[in-house]
Formats: structure tokens, sequence, C-alpha cells
């Protein structure tokens, strides 16, 4: 999607939502603007509408788990980010968030699997060694920690 067209695509699944609100499928495309448009309480909503959550995608797992992390309802987020990275294990959102979900619960050592997770599918997504070389300092592993902070500027 180019750059600046996000906003008026999320019109799109808003009215197809409303020619027909029955269809599942439907009301998880909207969810999904929803939530990308940062609207979770319509998104929440939605999600809730989903009558069979086995019908939920990774992607969902992870704008759920992206609301509750935002939300600081760190438990929530952590079972919808598990539940993202076993539906689909490339997920680079997935593993960074959870890993900052594992940093906001104070476990270091899933918080450094997590990201060292994303920064293997994403090695130049800078964010991911950041957090990675913090987590790895939190869980007393300096010299790990300093590298992956090295390795963030250079990508930086």
């Amino acid at each position: 999607m180019p750059v600046g067209r996000a906003k008026p695509a999320f019109r799109f699944p808003k009215r197809a939502f409303a020619l027909d609100s029955t269809r599942v499928d439907l009301r998880l495309l909207y969810a999904r603007s929803a939530a990308q448009d940062k609207d979770p309480a319509r998104a929440a909503e939605l999600y809730a509408s989903v009558p069979d959550t086995t019908l939920l995608e990774a992607v969902d797992h992870v704008r759920l788990g992206g609301m509750d992390f935002e939300a600081k309802r760190f438990d929530e987020a952590r079972e919808h980010l598990h539940a993202a990275v076993m539906k689909d294990s490339s997920s680079v959102e997935a593993f960074f968030v959870l890993g900052l979900v594992e940093m906001r619960r104070n476990d270091a050592e899933a918080a450094v699997a997590a990201l060292q997770k994303a920064t293997e599918l994403a090695p130049t997504f800078s964010p991911a060694p950041l957090n990675l070389g913090i987590a790895l300092l939190q869980a007393k592993r300096p010299a790990e920690g300093i590298a992956a902070l090295r390795q963030a500027q250079t990508l930086a």
C-alpha cells in the first residue's frame, strides 16, 4: 500500500462490512483494519463477535496481542502472541512484540529468545537487536547485550 494511502483504504472494509455484517470473513477484515487504524475498541468488539476463534489467523492474534500490550494486559498479550507464532513461525512482528511483552513481564530470558528470533527473521530491522541488547543486559549477559546494541547502532 502506498505511503499515505492507508487511511483511505480502511473505508473499504467498513463498506463491505456495512453491506453484510453477518459474514465472518468480513468481520475479520474489518477487525484487522480497525486494529491497524488504531481503533482498539472497535477492533476488540469485532474480534469478540467472531463465533469461532479457530478462524483467527496469526495476524489476528498479533493485532489482539498488540492491543493487549498497549493496554498493559501483558498476560493476555502473551497468550495471543504465542498463538500467533504457533500459527506463523515466520512472523517478525509477533516475535518482536512477544519480546517486548516478556520484558514487561520481567522474564528476560523469554524476551531474549523472542527477540533473537525476530532478529534472525528480519536482520535489518534495527528495533529487534536494540531491544535484544536491553533484554540481554537484563538477563545479566552483558557481552552479548553490548554486541546486540552495536548491531542495532550499525543498522540505525
